[in-house]
C-alpha cells in the first residue's frame, strides 16, 4: 500500500483482511537476529512457532478476526498481537505456547472447546485445559477428551497413564470473581489521566475498599464511579500543590506521591489482597466444584491450576482438616494436583525464565501417594518447555518455597504507541498480568 505508515498497513490489515497469517512477524528473518536470546529463554525456538503459526491459523482465522472490531470485549484479547505493529516477543508469547499445544491436541476438533478458545471470558480456563492435555500426551499418555453435554456436568477427559485408567478434571483458579473485579477495577484507574509528571504515583485502597471487596462486591461494583472520581480528584490535588506526600482519595484510599523519573510512573493497589485462609478457601471451592464432575467408576484425578491464588499447603490441609469433604473426595478422587510456576532470573538474559511446579497430595490422612501418581503428577504439570519440579510440604529441615499470592502493585510502563487515523494501537507492559495490547 503505498504512501502508507507502519500504523496504517498493520490496523488496515486487522480491520479489513484480518488475516495476521500473510506474513507472520515472530517468523521473520529480522525477529529472528533481534530476538534470539528471548525467543531461546521463552522455549519458543523457530521449529516451535512454525508449529505454533499453523494451529493459532485455525483457532483464529480471518472470519473470527474480522469480527472482533465490532464487539472487542467479548473476544480473546491477545490476538492483535499476531498482527505485528509493537513487536516483541513477551507480547505473544502466550499465544504461541497455546500454538504449540494445539498443535498436539487439535481442539478445533471440538466445536465447543474451539469457541471457549475464541471468547475472551472462557479463553484462560481453555488455554489451561489444553496444556494440561498436550503435557499429558507429550508424556506417552491415551488423552480422550470428554464431549461437553449441556444436561449434565461431566469431567475434561479419560486418561490411560502406564496401563491405569483415570477421569481428570482440570479447574482454572484465578478467574474468580473477585480477580475480575480487580482487575476491572484496576483497569479504569490505570486508564484515567493519574500520571503526573516527575512524581511516582502508588495508589492505595482503604479498610472500606477492603470490606467491600471482601464481603460485598455488587456494591463495590455500583461503586467505580465514585471510586475513579475519588482517586482523579486526589490527583488533581497533587497536581496544583506540586509537592511529595499523601493525598486522600475520600473514604476509598490515598495516593502517595514521591519525586520520580520526568514523564512520571502510575503504580496500582487499589484492591488489597485477601488474607491466606481465604485465597486457600477460594481454591477449595474449586476442588468441590471438580469433584462433582468426576463419576467414581475410575480413579479421579483433581488438576488445579494454583499461580499465585494461595499457597499450596495451606490448601491441602484445610482439605484434610474438613474431614467430611475429604472423604467424600476420597471416594472418586485420588490425587490432587496443583499445577504453579515462579519466574526466576538466569545468567544472560534480561527476562525472568519461567519453571513450572506442582504440589501433589492424597485427599485422604491415611493414604499416601503411590510413585506412579507422582509420575502422572510431573506428567500433568509439565510443559512443553520445561518439566515440573515437586514443591515439598514443609518438614523438618526443609522448607516449602513459598509462592507469591500477593496482588501485586501494576506498574504502568509504555511499550510503543502507533495510530492510523482514528485508531490507534497502544502496548504496556504491567507488573501484573500479562502484556496488554489495545485498540482505540
Amino acid at each position: 500500500m503505498d504512501g502508507a505508515s507502519p500504523g496504517d498497513e498493520f490496523l488496515r490489515r486487522f480491520e479489513t483482511t484480518g488475516d495476521w497469517g500473510l506474513a507472520p512477524w515472530f517468523l521473520d528473518p529480522e525477529s529472528e537476529r533481534s530476538w534470539a536470546h528471548e525467543w531461546a529463554q521463552l522455549g519458543l525456538p523457530r521449529e516451535k512457532r512454525v508449529m505454533a503459526d499453523a494451529a493459532l491459523r485455525r483457532i483464529f482465522p480471518p472470519e473470527i478476526v474480522k469480527g472482533m472490531k465490532e464487539d472487542t470485549p467479548k473476544w480473546a484479547g491477545q490476538v492483535i498481537t499476531l498482527f505485528g505493529g509493537v513487536q516483541t516477543p513477551s507480547l505473544v508469547s502466550n499465544l504461541l505456547h497455546l500454538g504449540v499445544d494445539a498443535a498436539l491436541t487439535k481442539p478445533w476438533e471440538d466445536s465447543a472447546l474451539l469457541r471457549h478458545l475464541q471468547l475472551r471470558a472462557t479463553h484462560h480456563d481453555a488455554v489451561f485445559e489444553i496444556g494440561v492435555h498436550a503435557a499429558l500426551a507429550r508424556a506417552g499418555a491415551v488423552v480422550r477428551r470428554v464431549p461437553e453435554d449441556p444436561a449434565e456436568k461431566r469431567y475434561d477427559f479419560d486418561v490411560e497413564f502406564r496401563h491405569l485408567q483415570y477421569e481428570v478434571e482440570v479447574k482454572l483458579t484465578r478467574a474468580s470473581e473477585l480477580d475480575h473485579v480487580a482487575n476491572r477495577l484496576n483497569h479504569e484507574l490505570m486508564l484515567r489521566y493519574l500520571v503526573v509528571p516527575g512524581f511516582q504515583v502508588a495508589l492505595q485502597g482503604s479498610e472500606r475498599l477492603a470490606e467491600l471487596c471482601w464481603d460485598d462486591l455488587p456494591t463495590l461494583e455500583k461503586a467505580f464511579p465514585e471510586i475513579l472520581w475519588a482517586f482523579e480528584s486526589a490527583t488533581e490535588d497533587l497536581r496544583s500543590r506540586s509537592a511529595p506526600g499523601i493525598y486522600p482519595a475520600g473514604e476509598w484510599g490515598q495516593i502517595l506521591a514521591e519525586p520520580g523519573p520526568e514523564h512520571g510512573s502510575l503504580t496500582g493497589l487499589a484492591l488489597p489482597d485477601l488474607p491466606e485462609e481465604k485465597q486457600a478457601r477460594r481454591v477449595l471451592r474449586k476442588i468441590r466444584d471438580g469433584l462433582e464432575q468426576l463419576t467414581g467408576k475410575r480413579n479421579g484425578i483433581l488438576v488445579v491450576g494454583l499461580y499465585g491464588a494461595a499457597q499450596p499447603d495451606h490448601v491441602e490441609r484445610l482439605l484434610l482438616e474438613d474431614r467430611k469433604a475429604a472423604a467424600t473426595l476420597a471416594r472418586k478422587c485420588v490425587m490432587v494436583v496443583l499445577r504453579e510456576s515462579i519466574d526466576v532470573p538466569e545468567k544472560g538474559f534480561l527476562m525472568l525464565k519461567r519453571i513450572p511446579l506442582f504440589y501433589a497430595f492424597s485427599p485422604l490422612w491415611t493414604r499416601k501417594l503411590r510413585p506412579a501418581e507422582f509420575k502422572l503428577a510431573v506428567a500433568a504439570s509439565s510443559t512443553h518447555w520445561g518439566t515440573a519440579m515437586r514443591m515439598d510440604p514443609e518438614r523438618p529441615g526443609v522448607v516449602l518455597r513459598r509462592v507469591d499470592t500477593s496482588r501485586r502493585p501494576t506498574k504502568l510502563v509504555r511499550l510503543g504507541m502507533m495510530s492510523a487515523g482514528h485508531r490507534s494501537l497502544t502496548a504496556t507492559i504491567s507488573g501484573s498480568g500479562p502484556p496488554r495490547v489495545e485498540i482505540r
